[in-house]
This record gives structure tokens, C-alpha cells and sequence, in this order.
């Protein structure tokens, strides 16, 4: 036996003992290979990394690895990533996570769903005179894009203004959220601009209805997801600690 009539044996067993996943954006479940021990390597190279830009790393890593081990093709949004997570993590392991001198039992999460509300599927819309925008969940690639841009500006600036680094992080994420624009009779639908363009369109848009739509994207997204890893009032972070 060669070595390609081991690998495809690893690969029909993979494809039998798949983890079973509840994807919040699609309401079913969804089927992926478990993770593997180069995909492991991969996840572990990303904690060695500075804290600021760890959290990146394991981001793009991670996003990549649900596209490859999807049984189905689909397009994830960002929402689904901390439950596919915790999902492979508990395949992996049945070990408890050491963290801050805890240890956290991450099964608990397994009958566990977030608790989003029926809006956090729709568009939201904020608006401030003649100006509207609409924002949704994002796209994982969307995000695999901006995250895979901000690596590769780390990667060729030498010396990094950590302030000035985490004010671009904020513009981004924002960024994400936005789908289109609408001033008075003016329409722009932004998924069809290049993310420099989005990024200087974004940038000139008012405070106040940049915090409003801050203030929707927490309630519907961020806290639901905050309660959902939060375990004995211990709040897990999606990075590398989740698969050592």
C-alpha cells in the first residue's frame, strides 16, 4: 500500500466520523471533517504571535479551515465561527481548557446554542437625516479578505503603531458590517467597490451613525456570542489556548 491509498483511507474515515455542527446563520446542521493534525500546526502557530495580532492570525487560519472541511459549500458568515469552533475543539479534545487558572469544561457548550434574535438575520438599517446606511451579518470571506489585508500590511510595515494599528482594527470591523449607502437620492451599493473605496466612503460617514450602528451590531451580535462562550462567568476567546 502507497502512500496516496493511505491518505485516501485517512480521508474516508475523516469523511465518517464528521463533526455535526448547529450553523446559526442557516438554522440546520452542517457536517465538516474534524481537524487535523496539520490543521492543529496551522491553529498553533497563530498563538505564538503577539497578542494584538494573534487574534488575526488565528482568524484567517480558522476561517480557511471551515471552507476546507465544510462537507457542503456555503457561504458561513462570521456569526457561525464560534460555535464551529467550540464544535471541533470538543471533537479534538475531551480535555478541559486551562484558562486563568481554571479549568473549563467546554462540553458544556455542546447542548448550548446562541441566542440570537430573529433581527440578527434581517438588514439593519440606521439612519441620520438624509443619510442611511444598511449593514447585516458579514460574509466569512468578506472577512477572511479583511483580516487576510491587515496581515499582509503587518507583514510589510517594520516597525508598527500599535495605536494606529488598533483604530484601523475599529474601521474594519465596522467596515464588515456595511453593505450600502444612501444619501437622499444617491444609492451605492458597497459590495461592489474595491475595500479601499469602502474604507474611504466608511471613514467620512458621521460618528453618531457609526455609533448607533455600534450599539445594534453589540445587542444582536456581540453579547448573544459573549453569553453563548461564557462558562461559569469565564468568557472563552476564539484563539490558538481553545486547540493546545
Amino acid at each position: 500500500m502507497g502512500v496516496n491509498d493511505i491518505l485516501s483511507k485517512l480521508n474516508e474515515i475523516n469523511l465518517e466520523d464528521v463533526v455535526r455542527v448547529f450553523v446559526p446563520s442557516l438554522q440546520r446542521e452542517v457536517s465538516f471533517k474534524p481537524l487535523s493534525l496539520q490543521q492543529q500546526k496551522e491553529i498553533l502557530k497563530a498563538g505564538i504571535s503577539s497578542e494584538l495580532f494573534n487574534i488575526l492570525e488565528f482568524n484567517a487560519i480558522f476561517n480557511s479551515i471551515i471552507e476546507q472541511n465544510s462537507l457542503e459549500r456555503i457561504n458561513f458568515k462570521v456569526i457561525d465561527r464560534s460555535v464551529i469552533a467550540i464544535a471541533f475543539r470538543n471533537k479534538f479534545t475531551s480535555q478541559p481548557l486551562d484558562l486563568d487558572e481554571k479549568k473549563i469544561d467546554t462540553k458544556i457548550l455542546e447542548d448550548r446554542k446562541i441566542n440570537f434574535s430573529i433581527d440578527a438575520f434581517n438588514d439593519i438599517v440606521v439612519e441620520e437625516g438624509l443619510l442611511k446606511i444598511k449593514a447585516c451579518a458579514p460574509q466569512l470571506s468578506f472577512d477572511q479578505a479583511i483580516t487576510k489585508l491587515q496581515l499582509a500590511k503587518i507583514k510589510k510595515t517594520e516597525n508598527i503603531d500599535v495605536a494606529t494599528f488598533i483604530s484601523e482594527m475599529y474601521v474594519y470591523e465596522i467596515l464588515k458590517y456595511i453593505k450600502s449607502i444612501h444619501i437622499g437620492e444617491l444609492d451605492q451599493d458597497l459590495t461592489l467597490l474595491s475595500i479601499e473605496d469602502r474604507m474611504k466612503i466608511i471613514e467620512q460617514i458621521p460618528a453618531s451613525l457609526i455609533t448607533k450602528l455600534n450599539n445594534i451590531i453589540s445587542k444582536q451580535f456581540k453579547t448573544p456570542e459573549d453569553e453563548y462562550l461564557t462558562i461559569d462567568g469565564t468568557k472563552l476567546a476564539l484563539d490558538a489556548r481553545l486547540f493546545v
